[in-house]
């Protein structure tokens, strides 16, 4: 069947949860909507192993298969060792050298083959906004951890920050569950176009997931407040790089202070947004995309 047939189709699996968050999702789905004008495409989500496994199995029948995997624990998921049957997995390090298979990592800030910013597929939006002129007075901030708030973090974060920001008249945009206002503080429903906020805001505290590529790609200075292990250590790399800095919620007196430096110290705020820069913006979709076609033609 398979071995007389030059049909070949492009898989996509990824999941989203409250604990997982939504950049895996928000990323593949960015991807297939572009990569289905081209080729044949599938889409899949929240599937388990056995589930993932069957269609597989089935897809392999009559198609040779790139199989993209952007999912939490890779690993945990079977690779086929066959020559018609390609796979390209998201925000993996493990090496898989019985298959053939590629990783890409745009959340590793580590040295190595595909990894960094160079290939996060950034927004086509986004590529579109200019960069804003240097502006000497920061009026919006913008408190974000994802697009779920997995460890709920949020709302400390804006509990240790919010007498000061009100008290120098910055105004704080927050997800919330509808559009709303209240003192300095406006809540936002989940952005279709998450681009027209970020083009709104000055500064960002921020966790260090997808978001963190698309809040520096547009040069905005973060300061960095997780609590998830992974994130703190791809804070502490950037940190490392005098790309934004990474704080703790325990020391109220360090984040005062280095929200002070950002807000009022206009060279300092440019250095950030000129690191930012340099380090963010890479026109990463299209480096992902040439890898994706590059792999589907040999398959």
């Amino acid at each position: 069947m398979i071995g007389n047939n030059n049909k070949k189709k492009i898989i996509f699996f990824t999941e989203f949860s409250k604990k997982i968050g939504g950049g895996h999702y928000a990323r593949s789905e960015r991807l297939y909507k572009i990569l289905k004008k081209k080729y044949k495409c599938n889409f899949y989500f929240n599937k388990n192993r056995k589930k993932i496994n069957d269609i597989i199995k089935l897809e392999y029948k009559y198609y040779k298969l790139l199989v993209i995997y952007d999912l939490k624990k890779i690993y945990k998921y079977n690779f086929y060792k066959k020559k018609e049957i390609s796979y390209i997995c998201f925000d993996n390090t493990k090496k898989f050298n019985q298959i053939n298979h590629i990783n890409i990592n745009p959340l590793n800030f580590t040295k190595g083959k595909y990894n960094g910013p160079k290939y996060y597929p950034y927004p086509k939006d986004l590529l579109n906004i200019k960069i804003k002129k240097e502006a000497k007075r920061v009026k919006k901030i913008l408190i974000i951890q994802g697009s779920t708030d997995a460890y709920n973090f949020r709302d400390q974060i804006l509990k240790l920050t919010r007498n000061f920001l009100f008290i120098k008249k910055i105004q704080v945009y927050m997800p919330g569950k509808k559009n709303s206002k209240k003192n300095n503080i406006i809540y936002y429903k989940k952005f279709k176009n998450i681009s027209s906020l970020l083009s709104k805001i000055d500064i960002a505290i921020t966790s260090t997931g997808n978001l963190a590529c698309e809040i520096g790609y547009l040069g905005i200075p973060m300061l960095y407040m997780t609590k998830n292990k992974v994130e703190k250590t791809r804070a502490k790399m950037l940190t490392k790089k005098n790309i934004g800095k990474m704080l703790s919620i325990r020391n109220k007196k360090n984040v005062i202070s280095e929200l002070n430096k950002l807000i009022f110290d206009y060279k300092y705020r440019n250095y950030q947004i000129k690191q930012n820069l340099l380090y963010f913006r890479n026109d990463g979709l299209k480096n992902v995309l040439k890898i994706i076609n590059e792999k589907y033609e040999k398959i």
